[in-house]
């Protein structure tokens, strides 16, 4: 119990020291978490904080959502634990940022 109380205070250390936008999903649950970037950069409120796995069509460019939606299907079927891709993220405003 101490080790994830250690964890859990570097997790909130990290997302309040920088300015990315940190996040997790549990692919148990089917539900995830933004870190504070969620407000600070893309100027949403803190009831966004949390997404389930909808996340796609509410965020993601629909340009890009099947080809991120493929990757991560991909990265899950091959029991991958980091993914990495570039889309346009929808922002508060309406506007979309690179990411």
């Amino acid at each position: 119990m101490q080790k994830l109380k250690e964890i859990n205070e570097r997790y909130e250390f990290v997302n309040k020291a920088t300015l990315d936008t940190i996040w997790e999903w549990d692919f148990l649950t089917r539900e995830g978490r933004w870190g504070d970037g969620i407000i600070n950069t893309f100027g949403y409120t803190e009831d966004k904080h949390k997404y389930d796995e909808n996340w796609l069509n509410e965020y993601i460019h629909p340009d890009d959502k099947e080809r991120v939606l493929k990757n991560i299907q991909d990265h899950i079927d091959n029991g991958l634990q980091n993914w990495q891709d570039e889309y346009h993220f929808h922002c508060a405003d309406g506007s979309y940022i690179n990411m």
